[in-house]
């Protein structure tokens, strides 16, 4: 694993690198898939610096709920106020994807009903983006030693990963799976965009996405090893998400997939 690169003499995260680079691949695909479009130049910047705002709170704030019990018991602990901000410094000192995701999807939303834009065709402009960023955090992960799989056969040992739990085992390289799904499906939803398939309508992308990937990480979950994402009645913190943005995506097709128009 390599949590650090040294880059001019400087220690970077080897995570938030490549967070940056997606980051950055996103905004070139969605610069390009708008340059021909409606969209003014400053509500789109707008819609960015919001949809980033709530990718960083949803994230923080998920990943805080999921670490809830840590941070009480080390509050409970604590015996200075130092180490009483520290114990809720430590709630937020990741990132939970799901969060994000509801969090700039939120903010998009209030937005583009500020702006009178219509979100549904928004929403399927930008959905190819996010799973192009996502496969490049999901390297992220695996560099540094986070987001871990089960112990396998196939796979790799470490003995640097930040999580420390995640040393001295072989283990399934979910991350990287994970990483490559998230490349093929934004390819598919790319293809989509470009050359709708006959009879598709407005929202349908989005849709798309959302069904795919929840149905994917339901499933990936089960080779996860970490236990940091919470489990409840068997199931994990993000496997419970997946099967509720699973029935927003049935209800949405079922009663409101006839009202938009048809994609040209």
């Amino acid at each position: 694993m390599h949590p650090f690169i040294n880059l001019f003499g400087m220690d970077i995260a080897t995570y938030g690198l490549l967070t940056a680079l997606g980051a950055m691949a996103a905004a070139m695909y969605i610069i390009f898939t708008f340059q021909n479009e409606e969209y003014n130049g400053i509500k789109m910047s707008i819609l960015g610096l919001g949809w980033g705002l709530g990718v960083l709170f949803g994230g923080k704030i998920l990943y805080f709920l999921t670490r809830l019990p840590e941070v009480l018991d080390k509050l409970n602990r604590a015996t200075s106020t130092a180490e009483k901000w520290d114990a809720i410094s430590f709630g937020f000192s990741g990132l939970v994807f799901y969060g994000g995701l509801m969090g700039g999807l939120i903010m998009t939303l209030i937005l583009c009903k500020s702006f009178k834009m219509d979100s549904t065709k928004f929403f399927d402009y930008i959905s190819p983006a996010i799973p192009l960023f996502h496969a490049f955090g999901r390297v992220g992960c695996f560099l540094t030693g986070c987001c871990y799989g089960i112990p396998s056969d196939f796979g790799f040992t470490t003995t640097d990963a930040v999580l420390k739990s995640c040393n001295g085992v072989n283990r399934f390289p979910v991350q990287l799976f994970e990483g490559l799904l998230n490349l093929l499906l934004f390819v598919v939803l790319f293809v989509l965009r470009k050359k709708p398939i006959k009879n598709m309508r407005r929202g349908d992308i989005f849709l798309t996405y959302i069904l795919s990937y929840a149905t994917l990480r339901f499933l990936l979950e089960f080779l996860r090893g970490d236990a940091l994402r919470g489990v409840w009645f068997s199931l994990s913190t993000s496997q419970w998400i997946s099967l509720g943005f699973i029935i927003f995506a049935i209800v949405r097709i079922i009663f409101f997939r006839k009202k938009q128009p048809i994609l040209v």
